[in-house]
C-alpha cells in the first residue's frame, strides 16, 4: 500500500447498480493502478476511510464471479471460453488491487488453482487436487464421489458416474475400485491447472502488474498461501472472537453477552453478513469489532455500523429477552438498506 500511496489517492464514483463494469473501467488504465484509491456511492452520503473501498471489492467479487468464474458459491476458477485475454489481466489486477488497498482477497477462488498460479504446479500434491476438486463440485457430485472412494465395491450404477466424472477431465482409465482415486486426481489436474493455464498465466500477469505486488505474490509460499485462506475465511465462532467491548456496567455486559451468543449461534451464510454489514468485507479483513454502547429510549433500537472504523454501536436498553435481541438483529442483517452508506 505505500507504494500507492507514494503517488498520492483517486477519488472515484461509482454506482452500485453498475459496480462491475465501474470497478473494471477504473482497472483499465493501469495508471489509475499506481496510485491509492477511495470510493464515493453515487446517491449515498458516506465518507470512505477504507471502509467503502472495502465494500466496492466486496460487492464487485460479488457481482462479477458469475460472469467471469465458474464453479459453485464456494469454489470458482475462471472461465475458460467467452473471455478475452484482456479481461483476464484484468481480473489479475482487480484480484491485487483489492487486496494491497483493501485487504479484500476473493478466497472463493479455489485453493488449488491459487496454489498453481502462485507456488508453481508441481506444489500441488495429490491431496492439495483432491480437495480441489471436492470444493470445486456440487454438493451431489462431492458426495457422490466420497462415498464412491470410500467403498470397497464399485457397484455398476457407480461405475456409470466414474466414467462421466473421467470423461469430463478427459481421462480415458476404465474405472476399477483400484483406480478411482488416480481418476479423481488426474480430473483434478484438468480442471484446475491444466485446462486453465491459459488463464491462469494472465491473471497472474495482472496480478503483478500493481505496485510492490511482486514482492507479496512472487515470493508467496504454499504455507502462505494457506495460512492466507485459514485467516480470511470467516466463521460464527470466528466472528465471536473478535468482538470487543469495555462495559460500563451490568446492562452493557449483559447486552454484549447477547451479541456474542448471537454471533456464534448463526448459520455460515449469516455470519459472512454479519461480518459485511460491519465491516464492509465478507471475509475476516479487520482484526477486531469495537462495539460501542449509547443508550436509546426507543421501544426497539437498532443498532448502526460504522463500516470504515469497524464499529458496531448498539442500545444498551431496549433488548428485554434474548429472543428480541435476535429478531432485531436478523431484521437488520436480511435488510440490503443496512448495507448503503450513510454520514451518521
Amino acid at each position: 500500500m505505500q507504494s500507492l500511496e507514494s503517488h498520492g489517492t483517486r477519488q472515484v464514483n461509482v454506482t452500485r447498480t453498475n459496480i462491475v463494469q465501474d470497478v473494471l473501467e477504473f482497472h483499465k488504465l493501469e495508471h489509475n493502478v499506481q496510485w491509492g484509491v477511495t470510493f464515493h456511492y453515487v446517491g449515498e452520503q458516506g465518507v470512505d476511510v477504507n471502509g467503502i473501498t472495502r465494500d466496492v471489492f466486496t460487492l464487485f467479487w460479488r457481482q462479477a464471479r458469475y460472469r467471469f468464474l465458474e464453479g459453485n458459491d464456494n469454489s470458482f476458477v475462471p472461465r475458460t471460453t467467452g473471455l478475452t485475454r484482456e479481461e483476464y489481466v484484468l481480473i489479475g489486477r482487480i484480484l491485487s488491487y483489492g487486496y494491497v488497498t483493501a485487504g479484500i482477497f476473493p478466497s472463493f477462488m479455489n485453493r488449488a488453482f491459487m496454489q498453481a498460479l502462485l507456488c508453481g504446479e508441481d506444489s500441488l500434491g495429490d491431496d492439495d487436487l483432491i480437495k480441489g476438486i471436492l470444493d470445486f463440485l456440487s454438493v451431489y457430485e462431492r458426495e457422490r464421489l466420497l462415498r464412491v472412494t470410500s467403498s470397497n465395491h464399485l457397484a455398476p450404477e457407480d461405475r456409470d458416474f466414474m466414467l462421466d466424472f473421467a470423461d469430463r477431465g478427459g481421462v480415458t482409465l476404465n474405472p476399477t475400485q483400484g483406480n478411482v482415486k488416480d481418476i479423481v486426481i488426474e480430473v483434478a489436474r484438468a480442471i484446475l491447472v491444466n485446462v486453465p493455464m491459459h488463464t491462469m498465466l494472465k491473471i497472474k500477469e495482472g496480478m503483478l502488474q500493481i505496485p510492490g505486488c511482486d514482492r507479496i505474490w512472487s515470493d508467496m509460499k504454499v504455507e502462505d498461501l494457506h495460512i492466507l485462506y485459514n485467516e480470511l475465511l470467516p466463521s460464527p465462532e470466528k466472528v465471536a472472537a473478535i468482538l470487543s467491548a469495555a462495559c460500563k456496567n451490568q446492562e452493557e455486559e449483559r447486552v454484549f453477552s447477547f451479541l456474542r451468543r448471537y454471533t456464534r449461534s448463526l448459520s455460515q451464510e449469516s455470519s459472512v453478513k454479519f461480518l459485511r454489514w460491519v465491516t464492509g468485507s465478507e471475509t475476516l479483513t479487520v482484526p477486531n469489532i469495537q462495539v460501542e454502547f449509547h443508550r436509546s429510549t426507543e421501544e426497539d433500537p437498532y443498532p448502526r455500523a460504522h463500516v470504515c472504523a469497524g464499529m458496531l454501536d448498539i442500545s444498551s436498553k431496549g433488548y428485554e429477552t434474548y429472543n428480541k435481541f435476535r429478531r432485531i438483529m436478523d431484521a437488520v442483517i436480511c435488510n440490503e438498506e443496512a448495507f448503503t452508506f450513510s454520514s451518521a
